[in-house]
């Protein structure tokens, strides 16, 4: 005689768990690209306002003058 224990919690957990496996790994890997993305974005909306003229870039220079000085 064998004793079986049915555990439709568990058994619904896996399933939740091997659904939401691809949006874990989104989230694994979006985190840090946001961290990438959004400080090369800001560099290059705040070289094109320099470059379109809206700001002189006398007081904050844009971020190709930047690096050229680093260089």
């Amino acid at each position: 005689m064998a004793m079986t224990v049915e555990l439709p919690a568990l058994e619904q957990a896996d399933a939740i768990a091997a659904r939401s496996a691809p949006a874990a790994r989104l989230r694994r890997y979006a985190r840090p690209a946001l961290g990438l993305l959004l400080p090369a974005g800001l560099a290059l909306i705040w070289e094109l306002i320099v470059w379109q003229g809206w700001s002189s870039g006398r007081l904050v220079p844009p971020p190709t003058r930047i690096f050229a000085t680093i260089v």
